[in-house]
């Protein structure tokens, strides 16, 4: 007997020659056995998981009703006892010996039927969760990937209206449409998000094993893999920023506005500081700012902003310490810039700059 069939069944979707086939399969002394194959078979290879266990509840309760309604209906025996309304128990005749054992026989019919029953209506709760109905599926998710190359920056707005400043050389993915708990997204790069108030579904954000987490909220990550540390900086709302060890533990720390969380790569060390709008957030509109950066990081940047490929002939020999803020300029124009305090000369040729110190 298909476990379509048996569902169609118990929920009175069968046709009259469905309902027939069911009703005599029932009949047949094989029928437990047959059920109990598919049982083991179902429990075996089931894979439930840690969402689906509200599901399970409501399906059992309603097994636990069907089950009372169908012991009801087998002990009242409806159908035998048509004749008997009015009659009570002290008024019938003793049962004869022959009686008695029809009696009983029949018990032990309607306890086995009963037991099939119940059976029945294991299987098929188990059978929801390994071929569920297509109708009751959901839906496969959709994801987006925002790219930016160097050079680029983007801005555009989430399904729930939360505002996306993308930086150059980053990407964020995230579903078309979010989930009826969450706002879940993976950020590799830098980003600003001016995030819509919504209280029943947090907004998340994952960079590495680091969660952002959020409700209405405007803050700013940075995630490059070449820098040496992630930062988050937060400027309005709250936020709360959990660091995943690889042991399990985590760590957890409270934002406020104003606030940063730095969690440098090397160590996996995390600290909370102030931070300066600047130097951390004005990118976002259009400033390119620097305080007391070493070459790696100028070079670094540049490439990023300008979306050019910077080579050296060699390392500088002095250590390098550059600040300054510079508003929709060149990229010749900073490199002018640089000159004043830093011995080299440099080539710009299409997408490529050269340094010779």
């Amino acid at each position: 007997m298909k476990l379509e069939l048996l569902r169609k069944y118990f929920d009175n979707k069968c046709s009259q020659k469905e309902v027939k086939q069911v009703q005599q399969w029932i009949e047949r002394s094989e029928a437990s056995m047959d059920l109990e194959g598919e049982f083991n078979t179902a429990w075996q290879t089931i894979n439930v998981k840690s969402g689906d266990y509200s599901k399970w509840s409501s399906k059992l309760e309603k097994i636990h009703e069907r089950i009372e309604m169908e012991e009801l209906y087998v002990s009242l025996n409806l159908k035998n006892k048509k004749n008997e309304a009015g009659y009570r128990a002290k008024d019938r005749l003793p049962i004869a010996g022959h009686e008695r054992r029809k009696s009983s026989a029949r018990k032990i019919q309607y306890f086995a039927q009963g037991f099939l029953i119940t059976m029945i209506l294991i299987v098929l709760v188990i059978a929801y969760f390994k071929f569920p109905e297509k109708s009751e599926q959901a839906p496969p998710l959709v994801y987006i990937e925002k790219v930016t190359e160097p050079g680029q920056k983007l801005t555009f707005h989430l399904e729930d209206g939360t505002e996306v400043v993308l930086n150059a050389a980053s990407k964020l993915v995230y579903p078309l449409h979010f989930g009826d708990s969450d706002r879940k997204l993976e950020l590799i790069g830098e980003a600003f998000f001016k995030v819509k108030k919504d209280v029943t579904r947090p907004f998340q954000v994952l960079t590495g094993s680091i969660s952002t987490t959020a409700i209405g909220t405007s803050f700013n990550i940075n995630n490059f893999p070449a820098n040496e540390k992630i930062e988050i900086a937060l400027v309005s709302g709250q936020v709360s920023v959990e660091k995943f060890m690889q042991s399990g533990e985590s760590s957890l720390l409270i934002l406020n506005p104003g606030e940063m969380v730095k969690v440098l790569k090397s160590d996996n060390s995390i600290t909370k500081s102030f931070f300066d709008f600047d130097q951390n957030i004005s990118w976002k509109n259009g400033l390119i700012f620097f305080k007391d950066a070493d070459y790696h990081e100028v070079v670094s940047k540049l490439e990023r902003w300008y979306g050019v490929s910077i080579h050296a002939d060699k390392n500088p020999i002095n250590e390098w310490r550059f600040s300054g803020k510079f508003e929709e300029e060149t990229l010749e124009n900073i490199l002018i810039a640089l000159q004043f305090g830093h011995d080299f000369e440099y080539i710009i040729e299409g997408k490529e700059v050269k340094l010779n110190f």
